[in-house]
């Protein structure tokens, strides 16, 4: 690169005492430099020198960086041991890194970050491609830029990709010219973006957790509103019957052998002893007339309550010793059907209990619910 090219790559950050392309980025940038005016000039002034086909490789990585400096805040400078300052400069500024003094307002930017990026990532790429110049070597420059993968992992992070950035953290800690004071560095910024993808995950967690919980209340609706749909189905063809009983009055006897006549075949009985005990078995309405309510009664009755063309109720009594059990299920018109779960039984003590059929509705069907189904002493 010609030395008057290397001059008009320093003016553009209005660099004072600037010699050749390599002071660029070890000269604090004065404070024209960095307003808001100036930076946008200077980028674009960069950008033609990137572009210049004449510009050799050495110096376009420079621009580069210089470039990604200025997205993101400006280039720190060269502390020598002579200045008075240097007691609270950063050790590696002193060792002759080039880095970058960070300003926080441009590095919230995303498209400022995005910048920043793009410079830094063709000096990563093309860094170990330095050939050096009469003034300084080829390692010597590549020493100097060694922390272009430490910003790239700080706008990785900020950019919410945490394993890129542990990429090139670690990238960072593996450098060979690294300083202890760059070891140190590397250590904070690796434990600190272990701790951001712990969190991370633990949000996702969080957030799958949610989302289960979400699904399972919103198939417990579903299946809730299932439920309340099938009840009042059953609520409503009782109140029809009860119409239909009250237009065309039958008598109980024919009402039961109308529902046996044509939903018996829904009940299946795996032995003679459950077929009898269910035939005879009474539930006591507990009523001041001395009705009572007959079990088949009560399953023809259901079954009755839950019939559809695609989908309809069916019962298996099983008889086990003193133990009757009956089981409920579904079967569609295609054949399949569901898992039988147990809804009546029977113990040995000849008590019924029921199994997700509420009391109460074995005690409605005692006055009608299901159609008149009971039977009276005489």
């Amino acid at each position: 690169m010609e030395l008057v090219k290397a001059m008009a790559l320093s003016s553009l950050l209005l660099i004072s005492g600037c010699g050749t392309t390599w002071d660029i980025v070890t000269v604090e940038t004065s404070a024209s430099a960095t307003s808001p005016l100036a930076r946008e000039q200077n980028k674009e002034a960069i950008m033609v020198l990137i572009a210049d086909p004449k510009t050799d490789s050495e110096a376009r990585i420079i621009a580069y960086y210089a470039y990604a400096a200025l997205s993101l805040g400006h280039l720190a400078s060269r502390v020598y041991e002579y200045d008075p300052a240097y007691r609270s400069a950063r050790v590696d500024q002193r060792n002759g890194f080039y880095l970058i003094d960070i300003d926080q307002q441009l590095f919230q930017r995303s498209e400022n970050r995005a910048e920043a990026k793009k410079g830094l990532e063709y000096v990563a790429q093309n860094l170990s491609s330095m050939k050096g110049t009469a003034l300084i070597s080829a390692q010597e420059l590549q020493r100097s830029l060694t922390y272009v993968h430490y910003y790239l992992g700080l706008i990785e992070k900020a950019d919410g990709h945490y394993k890129s950035a542990a990429d090139q953290f670690e990238h960072f800690r593996q450098s060979p010219f690294l300083t202890n004071e760059g070891q140190r560095i590397a250590y904070i910024a690796k434990a600190d973006i272990q701790g951001e993808m712990l969190r991370a995950e633990a949000e996702i967690a969080r957030r799958t957790r949610a989302i289960e919980e979400s699904e399972r209340a919103e198939r417990q609706r579903v299946l809730d509103k299932e439920e309340s749909d099938k009840r009042k189905l059953a609520d409503r063809k009782a109140k029809d019957a009860q119409v239909a009983l009250a237009a065309n009055p039958i008598s109980n006897d024919e009402y039961v052998a109308a529902l046996r006549k044509r939903y018996g075949s829904r009940i299946i009985y795996n032995n003679p002893t459950a077929f009898s005990s269910v035939s005879t078995f009474h539930i006591d309405c507990r009523a001041q007339d001395g009705r009572y309510l007959p079990l088949e009664n009560l399953l023809l009755a259901r079954i009755g309550s839950m019939d559809k063309e695609s989908v309809w109720l069916e019962s298996i009594v099983d008889s086990r010793g003193d133990e009757v059990r009956i089981y409920d299920y579904l079967k569609q018109k295609d054949g399949s059907v569901t898992e039988p779960k147990m809804t009546i039984e029977i113990n040995s003590w000849g008590d019924l209990r029921t199994h997700g059929i509420r009391t109460e509705a074995v005690l409605n069907a005692c006055y009608g619910s299901y159609g008149p189904i009971w039977g009276r002493n005489s």
